[in-house]
This record gives C-alpha cells, sequence and structure tokens, in this order.
C-alpha cells in the first residue's frame, strides 16, 4: 500500500496528477442534500484535495529498534509482495530510517520493556536522523 504522505502527492502512471473535482461526482440516484464537506469528499480525487498534511508521526518499537535499524533484510522478505510496490527494493533499516527522517514527531514505545541505556542510545539515533523532530517516550503509545 501507499504510505500515507505519498497521496498527497500522488501521480498517474503517465506522470500527470489528479486535478481538483476529477473524482467520483455526486451519485443523482440519491435526493438527500449535501454539504459542503460532502461535496468535496465526493469530488476529490487526492487525500490534499480535502486534507492538510500537518503533522507526520512516527511509531517506534523500543524492543525491535536496534534489530530494524541494522537490518539487511529487504521488506519483500518480511511483508507480501502484494503489499509493496513492485519497484520498493529497500531494506527494512532503511524504511525505518526514511520513516524516522520524515517524521514530525517520534514516538519510542514500550520505553519500559528496553534498559535506560538502550532508551537513551534510541534516543540519541533519532535525535541524529531527525533534530527536528519532537521525540515522546511511552508505554502503550499513551501520550498526554
Amino acid at each position: 500500500p501507499m504510505q500515507v504522505a505519498e497521496t498527497f502527492v500522488f501521480t498517474f502512471d503517465d506522470g500527470s496528477t489528479p486535478k481538483k473535482g476529477d473524482g467520483q461526482k455526486h451519485d443523482r440516484k440519491h435526493k438527500h442534500k449535501r454539504n459542503s464537506n460532502q461535496k468535496a469528499m465526493a469530488d476529490a480525487k487526492v487525500l490534499s484535495d480535502v486534507a492538510r498534511l500537518d503533522t507526520m508521526v512516527t511509531v517506534l518499537d523500543a524492543v525491535n529498534f536496534h534489530r530494524d535499524i541494522s537490518s539487511v533484510e529487504r521488506l519483500i522478505e518480511r511483508y507480501k509482495p502484494e503489499d509493496l510496490p513492485e519497484e520498493d527494493e529497500r531494506t527494512i533499516a532503511h524504511l525505518l530510517t526514511d520513516q524516522v527522517e520524515f517524521a514530525d514527531v517520534l514516538i519510542i514505545n514500550k520505553a519500559s520493556m528496553v534498559s535506560e541505556t538502550a532508551l537513551k542510545h534510541i534516543h540519541g539515533l533519532v535525535t541524529r536522523l531527525n533534530p527536528l523532530a519532537k521525540i515522546l517516550t511511552t508505554d502503550f503509545c499513551k501520550v498526554d
């Protein structure tokens, strides 16, 4: 599946981009009135037609972070081929790095399941990869 952020800049196979209103039109069989939000959703072709990407959050699994960030395993080896774009030949480490670098907020989850030293190492590494991200440390993704 396509990453959520990619849906904001989606292009067709021919390189063109969808234009606002290119999407499915209102089903005329329905007699009910639509408000402006419903109309916008019906006319939308891409997510950016109706929404603005404000914040990208990446949740990191503290227990498996070190294994994944150093993995040479390719995505195709871990996930079903139909769940990946054909051209995606990245490793797990490459995907994780992309996600960390792209995020505005990083949530280091399962913090109580790793040592304080391991947690500091994860925090230090993600800070070097993305010094501008807000970093939260949690258990069960509970954020105040």
